[in-house]
């Protein structure tokens, strides 16, 4: 115990001589580390203010899961605090949904959302890809990295075209592709499975339009997927209504005009006619009854599966722009600057000061050479 106190302190003296020497070695160069701090920081301030300015909306919603009512696993996993995934049916959850959003079909259909920008003129409202293509300002080096690659690609690389096929893109349009993806991020709750919806762009209104238009395809696509076999039942069935309905109206109508035409009439050639269309018609009747109780079975199926968005944080044009942190960067330049300057003072400008002192001492042949000669 005595041995290991001994040692603490010992190590605590070690790096107080080591600091108070490493002071002592750059004291006398602090002008070079000032010189080297001034310039970071001064570049730090001029890439600050060069990243245009970014607002961020945030939108919060609670899907409805689709569980399985025979599943024996969920109080297992609730005891556990695992995902509610286990206990789900559905192939589209929450968790998938951040690679959904990010899938280049939702994006393509993202882009011809309408948005709305604040402008000197009042309100203009564009489409998203135009607003990203015309109206997105980039940063300097942004701009010149651009430029220079597009002196090197053909004129079918660079054009986008007015009806984007996501299975077919050009390489501009990857590139359209990519920066919407980068205005755009979900995250989901692992354990309540609320989602978080948060979009960037340049322009205050446009990231609340563009969070909201995320939020309303997410729905939407969602809402397809859990409902698209339900609805094709429901087509199913309103085509066998039809079918039904015509020919119970038709067995009806025949049977209608048999009747009154033989009015009267005893023969039992007669009454066998008028039995079997009678027949006919009440078998009609019973399939399109059936058939109308299915219609309405899958009218209830279709509503009974389409799932609900509870909003709990919607979204709402932010005030305060969430890019850059300029403080941030400048404070990491000028940590940077003086990271860089102590390191100038210690190793090469040491390395300077020891090739000075080398060359300032004389060779050992002309040292004996000259106590010889005395």
């Amino acid at each position: 115990m005595e041995d290991r106190e001994y040692m603490n302190e010992h190590d605590e003296e070690v790096l107080t001589l080591d600091l108070s020497q490493l002071f002592r070695k750059l004291k006398p160069s602090w002008r070079r580390i000032a010189v080297w701090s001034g310039v970071a920081f001064a570049t730090g301030i001029l890439i600050a203010f060069s990243i245009p300015r970014s607002y961020t909306a945030t939108a919060e919603l609670a899907p409805e899961l689709a569980t399985g009512s025979a599943s024996k696993l969920g109080s297992i996993t609730n005891m556990l605090g695992l995902s509610n995934m286990m206990n789900s049916t559905d192939a589209v959850y929450p968790a998938l949904y951040p690679k959904m959003v990010h899938s280049t079909p939702f994006s393509v259909q993202l882009l011809s959302s309408t948005v709305t920008m604040k402008t000197s003129n009042g309100p203009q409202t564009c489409t998203l890809q135009d607003y990203i293509i015309n109206h997105t300002r980039r940063t300097w080096w942004g701009a010149a990295f651009k430029g220079g690659r597009d002196l090197f690609r053909s004129k079918d690389e660079t054009m986008i075209r007015d009806t984007i096929d996501p299975y077919n893109l050009t390489d501009c349009e990857t590139t359209l592709i990519e920066q919407l993806k980068s205005m755009v991020e979900v995250s989901v709750d692992k354990k309540t499975m609320a989602v978080t919806l948060q979009t960037t762009a340049q322009d205050p209104y446009v990231a609340a339009d563009l969070c909201n238009s995320v939020n309303t395809l997410l729905q939407q696509t969602v809402t397809n997927y859990r409902t698209n076999k339900s609805k094709q039942d429901l087509a199913y069935y309103e085509s066998l209504y039809e079918e039904a309905k015509t020919e119970y109206r038709t067995a009806q109508s025949n049977y209608a005009h048999y009747v009154d035409g033989h009015q009267g009439v005893v023969l039992l050639s007669v009454r066998a006619e008028q039995d079997r269309l009678q027949n006919e018609m009440n078998l009609k009747y019973q399939i399109y009854n059936n058939i109308a109780n299915e219609l309405q079975g899958a009218k209830a199926k279709v509503q009974l599966e389409t799932p609900i968005f509870a909003e709990i944080v919607p979204p709402t044009v932010p005030l305060k722009p969430s890019k850059p942190k300029k403080k941030v960067i400048a404070a990491i330049f000028l940590i940077l600057g003086l990271a860089g300057g102590c390191a100038d003072v210690l190793f090469w400008h040491k390395k300077e000061d020891d090739n000075h002192t080398d060359s300032d001492k004389p060779d050992s042949e002309d040292w004996t050479a000259h106590s010889t000669h005395q």
